[in-house]
């Protein structure tokens, strides 16, 4: 086999099995060298040590104290770090004008010195992977590290963030004034990064489409990925357990009550367990809704047991048109697992966003938009096996030839080879 490329991964979080994006991009750097992989983050829930053991965070408090103190600081290689899901950080309000504030402070720069420099030198990167989000700097350093080592920009984009018009951030009182500036300054950090890139992995086809008519740059679609075993437990037809796992983003808390007065119409036993981390608030009205248990979070490995376990699993996306613009791009991480799983698998959301197009076409869950959609979708899970079972085997087809680790492994990283090798 030939060599693999030294890279480079710069993105918010670290590669983790207790985040959807650490997972999503870490587990495809399974069996890369570890000694030709790196990964610069911003923060952590836990690092893979299996799949890398070169890190360097720098957290918005480390950037803020470099700047107080007028001192760079000092590497935190994550070491002593668990995969509990908890985290300490600074905790910056998602706002236009905050957003404008923390790019400046990592943008002057004073938290980069010789202990930064040090370690990109002794790594000497041959590939910058950026893990594309809603922040500009991290775009603007990615570039600036590939042009001081000559190395291939690639772009691992699950967002699409630079399409969107209307603020993405919860409005603050200056929004109005300052949104259309942040927006501009990630527009042009983005654009930059990417007419500097040499290739591009998309989530799905829609941020592939319509990145393919704003920029030149070779890409392909990576789906993501999943090592799940279907489960061959029967079906419970008479109490089937109800499960939805991961985050609330985007008033998915809502939503996830919406669907439960749904199922308290059909029957009143059906429950949904519900897993994440709620805000206190929202805890409180899942506690008050009697169509839900919720349980907190749990670890990844835990899920997968839970996922096993559920014979119906759901996700859900608000309706409410505060999101419509965000979710236009929605293509949950957890889908791969839920395809796979062999359960039966609802999505409930608007039907117009990525994932529940991709559904529909593929014919491999059921893609609801209404009460009634959901209504029927449930009872035909219960009453109708033959369609039940047909749904489940589709989903595995459409799980093995879209989501399967193993190949999924095997493409992204040759093709991440081919793009090293390949003259400018």
């Amino acid at each position: 086999m030939e060599t693999r490329p030294r890279v480079l991964v710069v993105s918010n979080n670290g590669f983790s099995l207790s985040n959807s994006n650490g997972r999503t991009l870490g587990l495809l750097f399974k069996g890369w060298p570890k000694d030709r992989l790196a990964q610069f983050c911003f923060n952590t829930d836990g690092p893979l040590w299996d799949v890398c053991n070169n890190y360097f965070c720098v957290s918005d408090a480390d950037a803020l104290w470099s700047l107080f103190h007028l001192h760079p600081v000092s590497r935190n290689d994550l070491t002593g770090r668990k995969e509990d899901g908890k985290t300490t950080r600074l905790q910056i309000p998602r706002t236009a004008l905050f957003s404008i504030l923390r790019h400046l402070v990592w943008e002057l720069g004073v938290w980069r010195g010789k202990c930064f420099y040090s370690w990109l030198d002794s790594f000497s990167p041959e590939v910058v992977m950026i893990q594309s989000g809603d922040t500009a700097f991290p775009h603007n350093l990615a570039r600036r590290i590939a042009r001081r080592y000559n190395a291939k920009l690639v772009f691992f984009n699950t967002e699409g963030i630079y399409y969107l018009k209307k603020n993405y951030f919860y409005p603050g009182i200056l929004d109005g004034f300052f949104f259309p500036l942040y927006n501009y300054i990630f527009k042009k950090a983005y654009s930059r990064a990417m007419n500097s890139a040499s290739f591009c992995f998309y989530l799905h086809e829609q941020i592939q489409q319509d990145n393919d008519r704003c920029f030149n740059v070779p890409s392909c679609v990576i789906y993501t990925s999943s090592s799940l075993d279907p489960s061959d437990k029967p079906f419970n037809v008479s109490h089937p357990v109800f499960s939805y796992f991961g985050n609330f983003a985007f008033n998915r808390g809502d939503a996830i009550i919406e669907i439960a007065s749904f199922l308290q119409e059909v029957n009143k036993a059906f429950c949904i367990n519900v897993y994440g981390k709620a805000t206190p608030e929202l805890e409180d009205k899942f506690n008050l809704m009697e169509g839900i248990n919720y349980h907190g979070f749990l670890p990844y490995s835990q899920i997968q047991d839970i996922i096993k376990e559920s014979d119906i699993l759901l996700h859900v996306e608000s309706h409410d048109e505060r999101y419509a613009e965000n979710l236009r791009y929605g293509f949950s991480t957890k889908i791969a697992d839920c395809l796979a799983s062999g359960r039966s698998f609802i999505l409930y959301s608007p039907s117009d966003i990525a994932c529940f197009k991709y559904i529909q076409r593929n014919k491999c869950a059921w893609a609801t938009s209404d009460k009634s959609s959901f209504i029927n979708a449930v009872n035909s899970i219960i009453n109708n096996s033959e369609e039940r079972d047909t749904r489940i085997k589709i989903a595995k087809e459409v799980a093995n030839r879209n989501h399967c680790l193993d190949k999924n492994v095997s493409r992204f990283q040759s093709l991440l080879s081919e793009v090293c090798h390949k003259r400018n």
